[in-house]
């Protein structure tokens, strides 16, 4: 099964059917924060896969899907090759390359897969907010303990914008965070099932008093 990845929609005709449908386009630039320069267009199934660096098409002929999961280069003027292939597996989609490096924007690019590790950031502060529903019910809760929990749930939210606008920074506070959130609650928990036990009295010396969370 072929993903969609649809860009934007031409009001010409396509050259599959005589009545005007859609026609996917993305654009990207050959360098960070330059001009869109790279137009990648396709029809139905990646059929008529065309190529083109300012307006000019680099491929003689168009592709199609299967020449795609192989895999295709084109040369650009400045002598840098410019590859483009079809690949299952976390990007979803193409991989569009220069010299080995993904273009700006392109679904393989490390900004690119941060942006969809936003959506991580967004769960957290979603199952945090469900935590603070649950504690809301509660009468014996200290109001520190909905007040930390509010705490986590901006936080996230606050990483998970700047996650999506591309922020690799906030993406690795935001896994430590993680990491950190999920230590403290299971020491929270080993401490109140079992106050004495060995492992309680080691999160209790390592991070203090814990968590009424």
């Amino acid at each position: 099964m072929v993903p969609t990845w649809v860009g934007h929609c031409d009001d010409g005709l396509s050259s599959e059917s005589d009545e005007g449908v859609c026609v996917p386009t993305k654009t990207y630039p050959l360098e960070e924060d330059g001009p869109d320069r790279v137009e990648l267009s396709w029809g139905r199934k990646f059929k008529n896969f065309t190529i083109k660096l300012d307006g000019q098409q680099l491929n003689p002929e168009p592709y199609d899907l299967q020449s795609l999961r192989a895999g295709q280069q084109v040369d650009l003027r400045d002598g840098t090759k410019l590859r483009v292939a079809f690949q299952r597996g976390s990007t979803g989609g193409l991989s569009v390359t220069r010299d080995g490096k993904p273009l700006p924007g392109s679904p393989s690019h490390p900004v690119s897969k941060a942006k969809g590790a936003s959506v991580l950031m967004f769960v957290i502060a979603g199952f945090n907010a469900l935590f603070l529903a649950l504690l809301f019910t509660r009468e014996d809760v200290p109001s520190l303990a909905l007040a930390t929990t509010g705490a986590w749930i901006a936080v996230f939210v606050v990483l998970g914008l700047f996650v999506r606008r591309g922020s690799l920074g906030a993406l690795w506070a935001g896994i430590a965070l993680f990491g950190l959130d999920t230590v403290t609650r299971s020491c929270s928990r080993a401490t109140s099932t079992s106050a004495g036990s060995s492992s309680a009295q080691s999160c209790s010396s390592a991070y203090g008093s814990p968590s009424p969370r």
